[in-house]
């Protein structure tokens, strides 16, 4: 559409306590600029890294999914015809891959499991919904959304638990129910395989030697309140 055109920037106009920003999606249309959030905050040094000729990491990965957000927009943006924002606000769903909530999404798999009277399963996600509740509290953030889960992230949150004095066991528990629930979010076309964070040359997930076994167990037991 001639006349419209896209960026993703990153809005400093409120910084956060954190010290990051949020990213956008800045649409301008005869001079008139609107904003939408795509869920990822960023500080000025991460945002820069993002924007280098070859970003790596979860810079990368920002990168590519920044790429995806504008592509999608540009092809919304075609199919309207005159442009306006209105439109292109009604066929923009901001609650992408990338904005999806994690607990929320847990939340909802949990009610499931308890519908299917699996209580021994609901517990145990149970439990890892309330551990990831209160570690991404320490980062002063209230919900996880999908893209927040990069090989940095879990490799961040099982250093979390064991500074915390939990077991491998009760670690691996909680990061395959989220494993889990990821793929879940794949098959359910919310999150693009490109971004699976757990597998080889990524975020592996630990597992206790059989001789610590028992005791493991009895720690994780132990651990449940976290």
């Amino acid at each position: 559409m001639i006349g419209v055109t896209t960026a993703i920037v990153q809005d400093t106009r409120v910084k956060r306590t954190d010290g990051t920003y949020a990213i956008k999606l800045r649409i301008t249309y005869n001079r008139e600029q609107k904003y939408y959030p795509i869920n990822v905050h960023l500080s000025p040094e991460d945002w820069q890294r993002t924007q280098s000729e070859k970003p790596r990491n979860e810079f990368k990965e920002h990168k590519l999914y920044f790429n995806k957000i504008e592509q999608r927009a540009i092809e919304i943006i075609k199919e309207l015809s005159p442009f306006s924002f209105e439109g292109f606000e009604k066929k923009f769903d901001q609650r992408t891959d990338r904005t999806k909530d994690v607990l929320t999404y847990l939340d909802a798999y949990i009610k499931q499991l308890e519908k299917e009277e699996r209580s021994g399963t609901a517990d145990s996600y149970l439990c890892a919904y309330n551990s990831f509740t209160k570690y991404i509290k320490t980062k002063n953030r209230k919900k996880l959304s999908f893209g927040d889960i990069t090989p940095e992230w879990l490799a961040e949150y099982e250093k979390w638990m064991l500074d915390a004095e939990k077991s491998i066991t009760t670690i691996g528990i909680y990061l395959r129910s989220l494993r889990t629930i990821i793929n879940i979010a794949i098959e359910d076309g919310l999150l693009a395989r490109e971004f699976y964070p757990f597998g080889k040359r990524k975020y592996q997930i630990p597992s206790g030697r059989n001789i610590k076994k028992s005791v493991d167990l009895k720690r994780y037991k132990r651990d449940r309140k976290l």
